[in-house]
């Protein structure tokens, strides 16, 4: 349908308006970053997920009545098309991952994000809503990370799939402590997340 407003001088702006009819009535109830729930907020009444603004996180939005062809948008920065979300709707709860794209604008770091599921018949879910597993609004806020880790060598380089081989990893700006951040130091290989011991 067309939408005209017309100004007393015949001015005159038009666009486009679609009615919907949304049958389904999505809900977020969680949404966690490479495996982590988001931290309770500054002020104790909201939830945030803090990632790094180059992006490449595991992002998984849980809840219910997510329909096929669903789409994610984040704040008014990001919008996650259906083809780049791995949709799982037979199971409860229903569940929509994407990698977090890199190449987030400098200018949207430190600010809260709402994360809003919009389904394929226009119905949708935001974030920012209290009904969840936390009762508080959940938002992301991308941060800009101070370290840039690198990895070099891994010696041995290969071991039994079964696991339980001991390796050195050899690279540069390690830390498992950062003054001002939670987050924790974290090894892995693969999806499996391993014992890290110094020596």
């Amino acid at each position: 349908m067309q939408v005209e407003v017309t100004n007393p001088d015949g001015g005159r702006g038009t666009t486009k308006y679609r009615y919907t009819n949304p049958a389904s009535k999505p809900m977020i109830t969680n949404i966690t970053s490479d495996g982590d729930n988001p931290v309770e907020g500054d002020d104790g009444d909201i939830r945030v997920l803090r990632m790094d603004y180059r992006g490449k996180q595991d992002i998984v939005v849980l809840g219910e009545d997510f329909r096929e062809g669903a789409r994610i948008q984040i704040g008014n920065i990001l919008n996650i098309d259906n083809k780049d979300i791995t949709e799982t709707l037979s199971a409860t709860p229903n569940k929509l991952a994407f990698t977090m794209p890199g190449g987030v604008n400098e200018n949207a770091v430190g600010k809260l994000h709402r994360l809003t599921v919009i389904n394929g018949d226009g119905a949708q879910a935001s974030s920012d809503n209290r009904n969840n597993q936390w009762n508080a609004p959940i938002y992301i806020q991308f941060i800009k990370g101070e370290s840039d880790p690198e990895l070099g060598d891994i010696v041995p380089d290969k071991g039994p799939a079964t696991g339980g081989t001991r390796v050195t990893i050899k690279g540069k700006d390690f830390r498992e402590k950062m003054e001002g951040y939670n987050g924790e130091f974290k090894i892995s290989f693969g999806n499996s997340n391993v014992d890290k011991k110094r020596y």
